[in-house]
């Protein structure tokens, strides 16, 4: 695992704003899928999710929440927002944030509608 350093402060300090919300707040995790490969199961990468926090409540439903974090130029602001929305439904989380130090005038247009 390689992890960015452009975006490790984002990456640290997301992760401990959900592990002072009571999250287990882990980086750069792996996303992948099992296909069922005859006697074996075949592991495919799909992507990695920069911040995910979970946390059981009392009752222990689990809450997920993964963070998409960019800080470098020339990173499309739409393109990852319909990405993070797609890990959302994929992953199940229950709530996504895009932290970027400054968000583009168009994806803060096309973010409300993503939800």
């Amino acid at each position: 695992m390689i992890l960015d350093n452009r975006d490790l402060n984002l990456k640290l300090r997301f992760k401990r704003i959900l592990f002072q919300m009571g999250y287990y707040s882990p980086i750069e995790v792996e996303l992948s899928q099992y296909d069922d490969a005859g006697l074996e199961l075949k592991r495919t990468s799909l992507t990695d999710l920069d911040v995910l926090g979970i946390k059981f409540d009392p009752a222990l439903v689990s809450y997920k929440v993964v963070g998409d974090c960019k800080s470098g130029k020339g990173v499309s602001d739409p393109n990852r927002l319909f990405w993070l929305r797609g890990v959302l439904d994929y992953f199940g989380a229950n709530t996504a944030y895009y932290l970027r130090p400054r968000v583009g005038r168009q994806a803060r247009a096309i973010a409300p509608k993503l939800g």
